[in-house]
């Protein structure tokens, strides 16, 4: 009973620090869309959600850096290799600087082309391409803050990991006020307070590692290594592959919502998005913050500990959904008010909510068991599941549901996406436990 106890407050250590922390990332964008959809225009705020894929292709490097260096900082912090974890890091940080180099200068270049080809036109093609470029100018402290979040956290400092995107939270609410309202800069002053407020969280992390609160340490004299790189992105990929979710269903839905209902429906879509990409993000937030007690008790061989968190995971991660669908169904409406004051376009959000964020309850269980793969360097099953979620089931579902169900349906073809990934995932896992106990 006390080792129950024990394990639980060590669940709850980690898993609430990041729920938090993910449900300010998500917060960022969030705060964005309000202020940009009460201070310029609904068509602004879709403008931003047409061009959200290219920032999330950002997002989903770092996340995909952070996990793999994660895996390795923890494992190797575990049985105290204290030096190999620095190393880790480092060639996190000199590959990161590399990516987000080579795509920002094409999405600054060609910001009216990217936008246009996303599905914009006219005033919305307009503000996706001002949004897009003036975000792209802080792509470095944006993904650096993700990556050296989760090295914190593995470093045994989660909350101040928490504390550094809380903050940085609360500085992109005031920022984009000052922007939006009183300086009058539309949606490139949104870009900017986004881009600064990440800058202040990435100088909260760096506390930790010029106080030496922990054992990792940043030494620019370590070279980059691809071997090390190559190991984290193979770590990571898994992530990468479930990060693209959001941007590929975004992009199917902008495409096939402005061939069936026009700029409304993309104007509803980018309603509908901004509280559920939170959601998503406290969803995500569980499965993420377990991994590094996966990672742990995997290393030392505790399946059962590694089992109790699962459960414990999937529990919590099961309880959320239901109460957040609950929550998008009796209070939508007032929650959509937030970004616009049209009648018509709020009835559509709130009837395309009612179907779309059914994908909640199965979107919990398949990124803890994606997640519980990755932390345990089961890469192959991760991919097969993140594969299948992003780039099979969800293009399928999204494209052909209005064409087989009507487009009064074409909100649920993301439901039966997830809910056919789901049960593959449940499969594999099934598979995975029988293996472990015949060992």
């Amino acid at each position: 009973m006390e080792t129950k106890k024990r394990n639980y407050r060590e669940f709850l250590k980690y898993v609430i620090p990041c729920v938090i922390s993910m449900a300010a990332m998500a917060v960022f964008t969030m705060v964005d869309s309000i202020f940009v959809s009460k201070g310029v225009g609904s068509q602004a705020l879709a403008g931003i959600n047409v061009v959200y894929p290219v920032i999330l292709l950002v997002t989903a490097f770092a996340a995909m850096i952070a996990l793999g260096v994660s895996t390795m900082i923890a494992s190797r912090l575990a049985v105290g290799e204290k030096k190999r974890a620095g190393t880790a890091l480092m060639n996190s940080i000199w590959i990161s600087l590399i990516f987000f180099a080579v795509v920002s200068l094409p999405s600054i270049l060609f910001d009216e082309n990217i936008a246009g080809l996303l599905g914009a036109s006219g005033e919305i093609q307009t503000y996706a391409a001002e949004y897009l470029r003036y975000y792209m100018y802080f792509s470095i402290p944006c993904g650096l803050v993700t990556i050296l979040s989760a090295a914190v956290r593995n470093d045994g400092s989660p909350t101040l990991a928490s504390v550094s995107l809380i903050v940085s939270c609360l500085f992109n609410i005031f920022a984009d006020w000052l922007f939006v309202f009183p300086l009058q800069m539309g949606v490139a002053g949104a870009a900017i307070a986004t881009g600064l407020s990440q800058i202040l969280g990435l100088a909260i992390l760096l506390v930790h590692f010029v106080r030496r609160k922990g054992e990792l340490r940043l030494s620019f004299r370590e070279k980059l290594n691809m071997t090390e790189c190559r190991d984290m992105v193979k770590r990571g990929f898994p992530e990468f592959i479930n990060q693209m979710t959001t941007p590929v269903i975004t992009v199917c839905y902008n495409l096939v919502l402005a061939n069936i209902l026009g700029n409304p429906g993309l104007e509803a879509y980018a309603i509908i998005s901004q509280p559920v990409g939170v959601i998503i993000m406290l969803l995500l937030g569980v499965a993420d913050g377990t991994q590094p007690l996966f990672s742990r008790y995997h290393s030392l061989g505790d399946w059962e500990t590694n089992r109790y968190y699962f459960k414990k995971a999937v529990e919590l991660s099961a309880f959320l959904s239901i109460l957040l669908y609950a929550v998008f169904f009796f209070f939508g409406r007032p929650v959509f008010g937030i970004f616009s004051s049209d009648a018509g376009l709020l009835d559509m959000a709130v009837y395309g909510s009612n179907l779309y964020c059914l994908r909640f309850m199965f979107s919990a269980v398949t990124m803890v068991i994606a997640g519980y793969f990755m932390s345990i360097v089961e890469t192959k099953k991760s991919v097969i599941i993140n594969i299948a979620r992003t780039f099979v089931f969800n293009v399928i579902f999204v494209f052909l549901t209005p064409y087989i169900l009507g487009k009064n349906l074409v909100w649920t073809g993301i439901v039966f996406a997830e809910l056919t990934v789901m049960l593959i995932a449940i499969a594999l896992y099934r598979k995975h436990r029988k293996e472990v106990e015949n060992v």
